[in-house]
């Protein structure tokens, strides 16, 4: 770790995080909204009343007052409800970028963390969601970050990082437990660089605690106050569920317009062993140096190798009370989107390991491991690159282009009744709302009832809905090549006349 990180900008870091930007935007513009980012909206933001102060697991506090803000100044569409993601992303990647030139040594490992932290298709994912998780991912590698490399910062400086920890907490509330660890990690580190005086202490932690709880009373305490019971159900029962989770987002589908069949061949074949082998290493590197207090001791490694404790202080922490509320609570373990937070952390563990010094051959055989396995991930990640879905919502890809099949049978025909199920309810009103001139009623479905039977058009699932499907003789006139989104009418019922449609029998 170095004590000036930019003194010169290497061109291919800020490419890097230049394209990593860009591919956030595109995302954002043209990804059709899912179910999560819809009932967001329609809940939280269009509602005339202040409804994003509801104590509810779908609002994601922080980011549905932005939205809000974002669609009353530059009105309602796709990219205008992912504005506040974007945002975050921003503060990701520009977090990422400072870590990656403060920690490593040489650009070549610079742009293997770069690209390990902002291409893993997981965070991408997230980044560009309209929900709160990469505002909050945003805040707390920006509060970490920023306290990395404060030596000599006054009261309002290392105010910073505490704020951004309370706007994370607000952006998600399942990070409390990351940022709570963060916070009290973040105040050790500073007392370890700091005047050991009481006094002193005593003025750092009032400049902890103080910018921390000011924010949470601004914004979150009375949605906490109110918080409902039976709210919080997503969750892993198990340590293994949630590693399995985290692990099959990050190592998700490789694109095959990237990757050719043999280089998929190859890569699948090595990912089951990626995450166990970079713990191992890891470990190996790790463990003999926490035992050596002269390799401590040395000024290469006693900066990254306290820096590395903090880190590591904050993923361990977070991990023992979250299994400590499981316990005690019956509070279930992060799963999956709530358990993102994990990515960064390890991925900044097993760079800062890299990065320290030790003699012989074990020590360069350790680093030479770690970089090849973190180099080998930066590929699997670049060749996951993806514009058009997220991984948990991928049977909601294509609603937007289902609407308009829609919208011409409503000009065209006079349907107004849609029939479709609880999947693609909230995407087709957000698109509703978008829509000029449309007369489509609003769409409605009672999970987990089938679809409504006497509808003269349906938006439905190709493979889960064929039975009905078949049942009803619906004829498809439009099917979703990648997530099997089907537009079906009933022939016979349309009849066409002066462009609109008659029902048989009416």
């Amino acid at each position: 770790m170095r004590a000036n990180p930019f003194q010169r900008q290497p061109a291919l870091l800020v490419c890097t995080a230049a394209a990593a930007l860009v591919v956030v935007v595109v995302r954002a513009a043209t990804q059709s909204i899912t179910i999560d980012e819809a009932d967001t909206f329609l809940s939280w933001v269009a509602p005339s009343s202040p409804s994003h102060w509801a104590p509810a697991s779908n609002n994601h506090l922080l980011n549905s007052m932005l939205m809000r803000l974002a669609v009353s100044m530059f009105g309602v569409s796709q990219f205008t409800v992912r504005l506040p993601a974007v945002g975050g992303a921003i503060l990701y990647l520009g977090a990422s970028y400072y870590l990656c030139r403060l920690i490593a040594r040489t650009v070549t490992r610079q742009w293997i963390l770069l690209a390990c932290l902002v291409f893993n298709p997981f965070i991408l994912d997230y980044l560009v969601a309209a929900r709160g998780y990469g505002l909050a991912l945003g805040f707390l590698l920006s509060a970490i970050a920023g306290t990395a490399y404060g030596e000599g910062a006054g009261g309002n400086k290392r105010a910073v990082a505490p704020a951004c920890l309370a706007l994370s907490f607000a952006a998600n509330f399942s990070f409390a437990f990351v940022d709570a660890a963060a916070l009290l990690f973040l105040f050790l580190w500073n007392c370890s660089r700091g005047p050991h005086t009481r006094g002193a202490r005593i003025r750092l932690l009032i400049c902890t605690v103080l910018p921390a709880l000011g924010v949470s009373l601004l914004l979150t305490a009375s949605t906490v106050a109110h918080w409902p019971k039976g709210q919080l159900w997503f969750g892993a029962s198990s340590p293994g569920e949630t590693f399995r989770g985290v692990a099959e987002s990050s190592f998700h589908q490789l694109n095959p317009n990237l990757a050719n069949p043999w280089i998929s061949r190859i890569l699948q074949f090595c990912r089951p062993a990626v995450l166990p082998l970079l713990g191992v290493l890891c470990l190996w590197r790790i463990v003999p140096i926490a035992r050596n207090g002269r390799i401590l001791a040395d000024r290469h490694n006693r900066r990254p190798a306290l820096f590395g404790g903090v880190v590591a202080g904050i993923f361990l922490t977070a991990l023992a009370l979250h299994g400590l509320a499981f316990q005690v609570f019956h509070l279930l373990l992060p799963k999956e989107r709530t358990a993102i937070f994990f990515v960064p952390l390890f991925t900044l563990m097993a760079a800062i390991a890299v990065e320290l010094t030790t003699p012989g051959f074990a020590g360069r055989f350790t680093r030479a491991g770690l970089i090849a396995v973190m180099g080998f991930t930066a590929c699997y990640f670049l060749f996951c690159l993806r514009l058009s879905y997220f991984k948990e919502w991928k049977w909601g890809a294509e609603v937007n282009q289902a609407y308009p099949v829609l919208s011409y049978y409503n000009h065209t025909y006079g349907v107004e009744n849609v029939g479709t199920t609880w999947m693609y309810v909230a995407a087709l009103n957000f698109y509703r709302t978008l829509s000029r001139g449309d007369s489509l009623e609003e769409f409605t479905s009672a999970a987990p009832a089938p679809p409504p039977i006497g509808r003269a058009a349906y938006v439905l699932h190709a493979v889960l809905d064929r039975e009905f499907l078949e049942q009803e003789g619906l004829k498809v006139v439009y099917r979703g090549p990648l997530s099997d989104v089907v537009v079906a009418v009933r022939p016979g019922m349309l009849l066409r006349r002066e462009g609109c449609a008659l029902w048989n029998g009416f």
